[in-house]
């Protein structure tokens, strides 16, 4: 392996190991604060009447689909039950996390900021909007990647921006805020 390569690996596994830590800085302070403020994913509130029962037996059925990594089927019923509930932050918050998980992530931003505009203090909308950024981020890595020789730099400051990122999480938060580079070129 000459040179190039073996440094493109070694950044791609010092990546790797930067973008679990976002994942999990991310991930485990907001699944926390959702399960106290909301009683856990999965905890739709209740709604009288033969729609508010339907559409809850939906949105169910497609937490169980979610548990066995059946997304596609759980789109369809997210989107059912969030049709008949439209009021439901929890129901499009889950339609957004299903349809980042088949693959569509367009659409999973549009949802995400839809729910945000519904309740901006729904954080299981947050943690997902920014797994979806990170997954975007890795999607674009691996476009570059494929570029080859060509897109060597673009790959690099890249990869060096999530690695700063993965860095700041790690640092922790200053004066109660994480210190997001504001003025670096990337």
């Amino acid at each position: 392996m000459h040179g190039l390569a073996r440094g493109k690996q070694r950044s791609r596994l010092w990546l790797a190991g930067g973008i679990g830590v976002l994942v999990m800085a991310f991930t485990l302070p907001a699944l926390a604060n959702s399960q106290k403020s909301s009683g856990g994913k999965g905890d739709a509130p209740q709604k009288e009447g033969a729609a508010g029962d339907e559409a809850q037996a939906m949105y169910e059925r497609g937490m169980e689909l979610i548990q066995e990594g059946r997304f596609q089927d759980a789109l369809e019923r997210f989107e059912k039950a969030h049709k008949k509930r439209k009021d439901e932050p929890e129901f499009l918050n889950m339609v957004a996390y299903s349809q980042r998980k088949v693959g569509r992530l367009e659409d999973a931003f549009e949802s995400y900021h839809r729910v945000l505009a519904m309740d901006p203090t729904f954080a299981p909308a947050r943690e997902y909007l920014g797994e979806a950024h990170i997954q975007a981020a890795l999607h674009q890595l691996d476009a570059l990647r494929e570029y080859g020789d060509r897109a060597n730099g673009e790959y690099e400051r890249l990869a060096a921006a999530l690695r700063e990122a993965a860095a700041a999480l790690t640092a922790g938060p200053v004066d109660g805020k994480l210190p997001v580079p504001e003025n670096k070129a990337w």
